[in-house]
This record gives structure tokens, C-alpha cells and sequence, in this order.
């Protein structure tokens, strides 16, 4: 599994929301597997989103 870094001043992100993102992110890492995840977190403009930050290399 990849770190996950949540950095949130407010309430933090629960249990089955990381799940889920989590899984979001693992399905993506199986179809695209040269991204790494960035971090987790709750939007900073919509708090019911939940982002899922990757980084993706350039093309060569």
C-alpha cells in the first residue's frame, strides 16, 4: 500500500472515506501504474469532496 498524508486543519477525513479513496486510488495505480499518490484530503473549497492527489510523470 502507499503512504497516505492527510494535512488538514479541520476535522479529518473518516474511516471509510480514506477506504474509499484509497481503493479509487489503487484501481488507477493497476491502469496507469506510474503515478504515486500525493495525499488524501477534504477540498479546501467543497468540504463534502474528497481529493485525491497524484502525481503523474511527463511523457518521455
Amino acid at each position: 500500500m502507499i503512504g497516505v498524508v492527510i494535512a488538514r486543519d479541520r476535522e479529518m477525513i473518516n474511516f471509510k472515506q480514506m477506504e474509499l479513496s484509497q481503493g479509487l486510488f489503487d484501481k488507477l495505480k493497476t491502469q496507469y501504474p506510474e503515478i504515486e499518490l500525493v495525499s488524501i484530503g477534504e477540498s479546501p473549497i467543497y468540504q463534502d469532496s474528497i481529493w485525491v492527489n497524484i502525481i503523474m510523470p511527463e511523457d518521455e
